[in-house]
């Protein structure tokens, strides 16, 4: 990156906005009506100019319905809507909503903050046309659009009904690879305590800025056009970062596709932190990475699905780099790493923590766990899946695929088969604890020199009389089987008698496996098998 900024942060402290409280202006002493018919862009703006020509202050919008000339030539454009100033604190009763005139036009926006400084938008509610709207083009109608710019606030407001996002953050026009970045991008942005609902593309879109804060905020029912999420983070061009992004205290539900989506190489250093993600209808993910984003914590949220609707993933990396997710809820959701094959890339996730999360379901779920492609680094770490409960239990599987895997402290809880270790070779699977796995604790499948030692395995294969507990299959040659206990404490009736099961099989073609010091125990009749 050859552009330069002096601070990238994701600390927020209570960030002064400065304001010349001494001057206030009530837009209906400029002539604005609110009576919900007549055009009020103009006197609002006038109110705004004359704030602003003074060194700056507040402009007061009361109770009423105020209708808003939208019409922009198109996204990056200085027109359109009402123009915020310098040093503007634009300030809506609770009871007064900016609305846009029903158009034909692709793009429009109702307030727009371009290459501004020190501005808050506070109150009252923007509403769109989406329901009214004249056209079937177009992606484009914002109700807030913030153009480059630096240390904007935009709180306690709603954003809904738009012919594209409730709010919008991205770059100024004309920008050129290697300029500075806070010469193009906004610098410094929060959002808080608003709620965006109804949205036709997105909740919110940050295709661009440095330091943002978003917290306390509500995305529901986004849907229309792709990507149809709460929030979608994705630079528009190869130099368009996002760097220094905090999304906290945040909820997400109902959204046609992602709570949140995060795309592209140019997003760097996001925290996303106590969020809840409630029943997002993406087919693929609640929450997912694509296309090398890089620096991408999840943590302390909570996730879950209803049993009819909604993604069976919650939290989706793929294609991107030095990714965590901890300390996480998942309720009927699962965890997938994967890549995905580009145009332009090959497609790797590596440097993944996974750590501390509590997975479970009272539904059938086809994965506890998965992952799949080039995976290059992959640490899972005092995990709990918990799957006993699950009304459609035996349906679950946990796979581990990649390089450099370690699996250690985890309890897995009634899954189906497991843990499944395929082309992981040198995978490292220590001190876990698998117990009532239905048709079998596990296997490795071409997987050499993977090491799996010191785990409790208890109640393996109570669905199944002819299974092993355990197997080291083809292709896994030089693996150890060492140190592990195995309790074989389930049983079924097998012709009226109960059948002692096999503890442990390997494959006639896998060499120089070890197997030592383990202890396969059967609860029936206290004897060593």
């Amino acid at each position: 990156m050859t552009a330069t900024i002096l601070v990238i942060t994701t600390s927020f402290g209570d960030r002064p906005v400065e304001e010349n409280a001494v001057i206030t202006e009530n837009v209906k002493d400029f002539g604005a009506k609110g009576d919900g018919k007549s055009d009020d862009t103009q006197a609002i703006q006038k109110a705004i100019d004359k704030v602003a020509s003074q060194g700056g202050g507040k402009v007061f919008v009361p109770d009423g319905v105020y209708m808003i000339r939208a019409d922009r030539t198109d996204y990056l454009s200085d027109d359109g809507g009402i123009a915020l100033q310098n040093n503007i604190h634009l300030f809506l009763s609770q009871g007064a909503t900016l609305k846009a005139f029903p158009t034909s036009r692709d793009t429009y926006v109702i307030l727009r903050v371009y290459n501004k400084r020190n501005v808050t938008i506070e109150g009252g509610t923007i509403e769109g046309e989406r329901d009214e709207h004249l056209g079937t083009d177009g992606e484009w109608g914002y109700g807030v659009s913030i153009n480059g710019g630096k240390d904007i606030v935009v709180k306690n407001l709603t954003a809904k009904d738009c012919w594209g996002d409730g709010i919008n953050i991205k770059n100024l026009r004309g920008a050129k690879r290697g300029d500075p970045l806070e010469d193009y991008l906004p610098v410094n942005v929060i959002v808080d305590n608003v709620r965006c609902f109804n949205n036709y593309r997105q909740g919110m879109s940050i295709e661009g800025g440095v330091n943002i804060r978003v917290s306390n905020s509500h995305f529901s029912f986004t849907h229309g056009i792709a990507p149809a999420c709460g929030i979608d983070v994705e630079p528009a061009q190869g130099f368009h970062y996002v760097i220094g992004l905090l999304i906290e205290n945040c909820v997400f539900e109902e959204n046609r596709q992602s709570g949140i989506l995060i795309m592209g190489g140019c997003v760097h250093v996001v925290n996303v932190v106590n969020c809840s993600f409630i029943n997002n209808k993406d087919e693929e993910a609640q929450f997912k990475t694509f296309n090398q984003s890089r620096d991408i914590t999840v943590r302390a949220c909570h996730f879950e699905r209803n049993k009819e609707t909604g993604s069976r993933t919650g939290i989706l990396f793929q294609n991107a780099e030095t990714l965590t997710a901890t300390n996480n809820t998942l309720i009927n959701n699962f965890i997938e790493l994967r890549t995905v094959p580009t145009r332009n890339f090959i497609g790797i996730t590596r440097n993944v923590t996974i750590s501390k999360n509590n997975i479970k379901a009272d539904t059938g779920m086809p994965y506890a766990f998965k992952s799949s492609g080039n995976i290059l680094g992959l640490t899972i770490e005092g995990n709990t899946f918990d799957f006993n409960h699950s009304e459609a239990i035996g349906s679950e599987f946990f796979q581990l695929s990649g390089e450099r895997i370690v699996f250690t402290n985890n309890t897995l809880l009634g899954l189906n088969h497991g843990i499944q270790v395929v082309n992981a070779p040198g995978a490292s699977i220590t001190n876990n604890a698998i117990h009532g796995s239905a048709v079998e604790a596990g296997y490795i499948l071409n997987s050499p020199n993977t090491v799996f030692s010191n785990n409790i395995i208890s109640g393996a294969a109570h669905s199944n009389p002819d299974a092993a507990s355990f197997r080291i299959l083809s292709g896994s040659d030089h693996s150890r089987f060492v140190n592990n206990q195995i309790y074989q404490t389930s049983k079924i009736p097998v012709s009226g008698k109960y059948k002692a099961y096999g503890a442990f099989a390997k494959d006639w073609t896998v060499i120089g496996a070890i197997l030592e010091d383990n202890i396969f125990y059967r609860s029936d009749d206290n004897d060593n098998l």
